[in-house]
């Protein structure tokens, strides 16, 4: 059950990032940096099954924010606060208002990687999480091969809780084992 009414920040600042709820105008951004990353996120992530066209995109993104609306998923778009660049996307997906518990996805265009964004992103999800939301449990949830996103939810105090071994196939069809890492109220 949704505690009514769930007050969620629209825009979150994050060490020279901001975070914004994600709407229709993010479309042609965001597939620029899917475009420029998509090979890569083949490779990560169960969602990247299909390059979006620009009309796709724009139906995703009006949907996101219906559905942030409406506190079902809260997915933001992450922005170079200097420049302006859209540098990729971060949520809370599969809330449970119940617990409260929720899931935390984050990406970040190839082009930008190693600049330290999902972690700053991804932390600033996470004290959200926590701190306005009142979650009791935040999971983080990639593939055992995905270093670079363990590396995030280890330098953010999750706990790997359990590895799912051939849990489910990528987007090539290949069985990956599934990393659960989790980090409690």
């Amino acid at each position: 059950m949704r505690p009514s009414p769930i007050r969620v920040p629209e825009t979150i600042s994050a060490g020279g990032l901001a975070l914004r709820a994600l709407g229709e105008a993010d479309a042609a951004p965001l597939l620029e940096a899917l475009s420029v990353s998509w090979e890569e996120l083949r490779a990560v992530a169960l969602w990247a099954k299909k390059l979006p066209t620009l009309p796709e995109e724009t139906v995703f993104c009006r949907r996101a924010r219906q559905k942030f609306l409406q506190r079902e998923e809260l997915s933001y778009v992450i922005l170079e606060r200097e420049t302006g660049v859209t540098l990729g996307g971060a949520g809370l997906h599969h809330l449970d208002w119940e617990v409260p518990r929720m899931e935390l996805g984050y990406w970040i265009r190839s082009d930008r990687k190693g600049e330290g964004f999902a972690s700053k992103a991804a932390s600033a999800l996470t004290d959200m999480a926590f701190v306005d939301l009142a979650a009791r449990r935040v999971e983080i949830r990639n593939y055992a091969h995905n270093k670079a996103s363990r590396r995030v939810a280890s330098k953010l105090g999750f706990t790997l809780e359990a590895v799912l071994q051939q849990y489910e196939c990528d987007p090539q069809g290949q069985l990956q084992d599934l990393c659960i890492y989790t980090r409690l109220a």
